[in-house]
């Protein structure tokens, strides 16, 4: 009869090595990102949920007045998708001071965009139409992109889309 590696009870020297090889392993995503990203986030410390404060600001009211689209002419909304920079609760853990977040929110030019967006009040049964815009004027995207990932349309021989084009 062979005898298996885990004997109970388990001795101190195999919770140390599973408690290493664990530690290993959660540490492995970090050393595929770029020196430059992993600098950026360490020195902000954003990476580690622990210092930013939980449940400290209050969610906008969806139902405030000022948060709700108005319609332009007979059930007939606008609503553009542009850049801007808000503050979502993040803090800075060295100072403590709120960080301003760069985002991509809804809302319109002239009043400015927000994430979320602002709340369609409408009423059930009755047909509405919205016109987007974008206002994005080429910004690249706030996150990098991994091309090198396979598109969901990666059937060998399938070339019609590419996340590329």
């Amino acid at each position: 009869m062979k005898k298996s590696k885990l004997s109970l009870p388990i001795t101190r020297r195999q919770v140390l090595k599973a408690g290493l090889m664990a530690g290993a392993g959660m540490m492995l995503p970090w050393r595929f990102l770029p020196a430059k990203a992993f600098a950026e986030i360490a020195a902000v410390g954003l990476s580690d949920p622990a210092l930013q404060p939980k449940f400290v600001n209050l969610v906008p009211d969806a139902m405030a007045p000022g948060f709700i689209y108005r319609a332009h002419g007979k059930n007939k909304y606008k609503v553009a998708v542009g850049a801007s920079v808000q503050q979502t609760g993040l803090i800075d853990p060295i100072t403590g001071s709120a960080l301003n977040t760069p985002i991509f929110g809804y809302g319109d030019p002239a009043n400015g965009f927000t994430w979320p967006g602002k709340t369609f009040e409408v009423q059930s049964g009755v047909p509405i139409e919205v016109k987007w815009e974008n206002k994005l004027n080429g910004k690249p995207h706030l996150l990098p992109v991994d091309t090198s990932l396979h598109w969901c349309y990666s059937l060998p021989g399938y070339e019609r889309y590419s996340i590329e084009k």
